[in-house]
């Protein structure tokens, strides 16, 4: 539980992460760091517990070992189903203010987020207003 909050408050667990090998890496490195911080904790307090050691040390082992390989197989498949079209999310922007245009960079600058913009269309009172004209039809890749 403790590794989850640590990954979750240094930013491990967001839409981007999905497709980071580097965030897997930093989750290994994560549960390594809460496994000796509970033993320097359990020494400190001389905390005995009923586990036998070779138990608790087979645990932080193994999940040494899963924590990773998990992660990568998990981002491996993420970025395997995102080939294939799974998360594409297509939109359209309506209006040209400059609101809709910090959206779309937005978007475009975060891939991750997985959304494509398929056109920005202007209104008649955005267009009446002066905004700029630079809206019309786009493309959705395939």
């Amino acid at each position: 539980m403790l590794h989850v909050v640590v990954v979750h408050g240094l930013g491990g667990l967001g839409p981007e992460d999905r497709f980071s090998y580097t965030a897997a890496i930093r989750s290994a490195i994560i549960w390594s760091s809460v496994i000796m911080f509970v033993a320097i904790i359990g020494f400190l307090v001389r905390a005995s517990i009923d586990v036998p050691s070779r138990w608790a040390m087979q645990f932080a082992m193994l999940g040494g070992i899963a924590v990773p390989v998990m992660r990568f197989a998990g981002v491996a498949l993420a970025r395997w189903t995102r080939g294939q079209g799974a998360f594409d999310l297509r939109s359209a922007v309506v209006g040209t203010t400059a609101s809709t245009r910090r959206i779309t960079e937005h978007l475009e600058k975060h891939p991750w987020l997985t959304v494509s913009i398929c056109g920005q269309y202007a209104d008649l009172e955005t267009t009446r207003g002066g905004a700029d004209d630079h809206a019309g039809a786009g493309e959705c890749p395939s």
